[in-house]
């Protein structure tokens, strides 16, 4: 379907089988690079507010988290010494308290051990605006190799992870569900003439053909889940999202086409 790793990345992420160890995601030995991606990526998947805790042993870091964004670091073990960042809001402008931060989360992935990482109910009430820091500016800040960032249909299935009931992969204009109950697979074949009409009937009218698009249909899928035709960066799918969530796909559509 396409070759843009970062959307190979966060299918994987929504299918694949994760291992836990008491409640807790197993992320991966800390020490190495990969498990740096691993706490980047798990972070830029939270959308609700939550509290992320990042362990190794009896070393930990707790990140007040929402919108993909961290806000400020609501705990920590002593030895990471980050006691001056609970509570400080961290912003991508405030170089200061950023690079304290990627040094608190450098230590961490550092130490001898295996990472996990648990998502728990957010302690405080966190702000909803812009503050905080993403993906982007956590690679940077983490360096020396930022973590490659793309606006694509990886950043719109991320985004809504917890309305997603399914999707299907479209290879040669054919689709092929790819996650989803058996009757959501059938209901996408059932769809496969009218996404092409659509699709066709789109590039003649309005000359769309190689311009990203999102066609969205209701009452087509079991319980009374939204249809969805997209078409982003080159990279086309067919999803679902559950019922009232168009406010959903709306703000998800504006972040991953900004």
């Amino acid at each position: 379907m396409t070759d843009d790793n970062q959307l190979t990345g966060k299918i994987d992420a929504l299918i694949r089988d994760e291992a836990f160890e008491d409640g807790a995601m197993l992320l991966g030995d800390a020490g190495t690079p990969e498990v740096t991606t691993a706490m980047l990526e798990s972070i830029d998947m939270t959308m609700l507010p939550r509290d992320m805790v990042f362990s190794v042993g009896a070393s930990f870091v707790t990140l007040a988290v929402s919108g993909k964004r961290v806000r400020h670091v609501t705990a920590a073990s002593d030895d990471l010494e980050a006691q001056e960042l609970i509570g400080q809001p961290v912003n991508v402008d405030d170089a200061d308290t950023l690079q304290k931060l990627a040094s608190v989360l450098l230590a961490l992935a550092a130490m001898n051990g295996k990472m996990t990482m648990a998502r728990q109910p957010v302690s405080a009430a966190l702000d909803v605006g812009n503050v905080g820091v993403g993906l982007r500016g956590l690679s940077k800040a983490l360096g020396p190799k930022p973590a490659k960032v793309t606006s694509s249909v990886s950043t719109l299935m991320g985004d809504l992870n917890d309305v997603l009931g399914g999707y299907a992969q479209i290879n040669d204009g054919s689709i092929t569900p790819v996650k989803g109950e058996a009757a959501l697979a059938e209901a996408f074949a059932a769809l496969e003439p009218k996404w092409s009409e659509l699709s066709r009937s789109h590039d003649r009218l309005r000359g769309w053909a190689d311009k990203d698009r999102l066609l969205t249909l209701d009452g087509v899928l079991p319980d009374d889940a939204l249809a969805h035709f997209v078409s982003l960066k080159g990279s086309q799918v067919v999803m679902a999202t559950a019922k009232g969530s168009l406010a959903d796909v709306a703000t998800a559509w504006a972040r991953a086409t900004e």
